[in-house]
């Protein structure tokens, strides 16, 4: 097994952190650059979005964190994900499909599931499931929070305003953070964002702080008191950090004007050890490229995933037309697969047995009334759009007995009845399932015009 032999290194180094920040952060930039390698080499599977620059927000998040509390990233997650759990092997395993560790190769680069660590690469997607986390972590009554990770590319993305609003309203121990690198892949935010970024998090009430990664001292410092607030109070903080991605989106996919990216490489504080520490710095590089070869090595040795060698059973691109033979409206079968799954679950309770009161047809209060043993339970919430079928189902979670387990409801609970129309309570389903049903028709349509020809595996 791969095991890191630690140098031995001076207690302080003048003007940089203690020597544990400085082999956490740089280790992380050295994964990321072997990780590049090994891309360019053909041993990876599936593409890459490195770090290099903003390795210290993660390790500044890391250093607070207990192990209770629930962390998500995003598409850029190595650093965060290792900066947590320093699981080098795991990492390296998972990127090259192998067996070994976190998702056993089928997860990938971007989707690490892995303890309380979790990424996702869709923009903006992975912001309500923190806050569905922190909602739970509410109810737990514990003082554990969860941290969310986004870049300035994702606030143009409806769902963070959507989650910002809900975490302020419901008062949720959300962390959010933002990596503020400047560029939306390739696209500089002078071309796409107006006004002020801390801005749109206190229009929702939730306080604001801001560091660098320029000065990872004041970082971890600063990471320390939006994280003891969030603790503390158990409500929303917005970490504003600035920073720099210095190497390509993904792999060579980088327009910048280079004497902008130098200018930002001779700012990087790792960078400039090399020159101020040379001797330290140097022992420190082959140190945890040692490891890192043992790493590959290790990972390397676990065999490929069996999903990913899984045998076709027919020729790809050959495309089978869905017949349906029910002479009912597809949307309307949607539906009916869904309730009859529903009712054969018994974490879930039909709509039919739930008293569901909403205001407004969209946007408004949500309230919920059961009638049990003693007086009347009643709840209301807020909710909006895909929300309202979420809390509802949140909140008629039943246990096997058919019991409601929900905090705030009466434990022995009895079955309510509907006041509000099923199109309303529906109505999230419905936009679904009539979605799925332009794709598949436009599909088809496309099909029909063009010709598909067989390629075997």
């Amino acid at each position: 097994m791969a095991t890191l032999k630690q140098v031995e290194m001076p207690a302080t180094l003048p003007s940089l952190p203690e020597p544990r920040l400085l082999r956490k952060a740089l280790g992380i930039r050295l994964f990321e650059q072997r990780l590049l390698k090994l891309f360019s080499e053909g041993r990876l599977f599936g593409t890459v979005h490195t770090c290099v620059g903003q390795e210290w927000t993660g390790v500044a998040i890391a250093e607070h964190l207990r192990p209770a509390d629930v962390l998500f990233s995003n598409h850029r997650c190595h650093g965060h994900y290792l900066a947590r759990t320093e699981n080098y092997v795991g990492l390296f395993a998972e990127i090259m499909g192998r067996e070994a560790e976190i998702c056993r190769g089928r997860g990938g680069s971007q989707h690490i599931c892995d303890g309380n660590v979790f990424s996702n690469g869709i923009q903006g997607g992975i912001v309500p499931v923190s806050a569905g986390i922190a909602y739970a972590q509410k109810l737990a009554k514990t003082d554990d929070i969860t941290g969310v990770f986004i870049g300035d590319g994702t606030l143009g993305e409806g769902s963070v305003y959507e989650t910002l609003n809900l975490a302020s309203v419901w008062g949720l121990p959300l962390l959010i953070v933002l990596e503020n690198n400047l560029y939306a892949q390739s696209t500089s935010q002078k071309q796409t964002l107006s006004g002020d970024i801390e801005a749109r998090a206190q229009a929702f009430g939730i306080p604001t702080l801001r560091a660098n990664t320029w000065n990872p001292e004041e970082l971890i410092v600063a990471v320390g008191a939006a994280v003891g607030q969030v603790r503390k109070t158990g409500k929303p903080f917005f970490l504003r950090v600035d920073t720099y991605r210095l190497m390509a989106h993904s792999k060579s996919d980088d327009d910048r004007d280079r004497s902008e990216v130098d200018a930002y490489w001779q700012r990087d504080l790792l960078h400039r050890a090399r020159e101020t520490h040379p001797e330290a710095m140097h022992a420190l590089e082959m140190e945890l490229e040692s490891y890192l070869d043992a790493a590959v090595a290790e990972a390397e040795s676990s065999p490929i995933s069996s999903g990913l060698e899984a045998p076709r059973t027919e020729p790809v691109g050959t495309w089978m037309p869905t017949v349906f033979e029910h002479p009912d409206r597809v949307v309307n079968r949607i539906y009916a697969g869904l309730r009859a799954a529903m009712e054969h679950d018994a974490r879930w309770l039909p709509v039919d047995d739930t008293r569901v009161e909403v205001s407004h047809a969209v946007s408004g209060a949500l309230s919920l009334t059961a009638n049990g043993v003693g007086a009347p339970c009643s709840i209301s919430l807020r909710y909006s759009h895909g929300f309202a079928v979420a809390v509802v189902a949140r909140l008629r979670a039943v246990d096997p007995v058919g019991q409601i387990t929900s905090p705030h409801l009466p434990k022995q609970a009895s079955a309510a009845s509907v006041s509000h129309s099923r199109r309303a309570t529906w109505f999230a389903m419905l936009a679904v399932a009539v979605s799925l049903l332009a794709v598949g028709l436009a599909l088809q349509r496309r099909l029909n015009g063009h010709t598909i020809h067989e390629h075997h595996a």
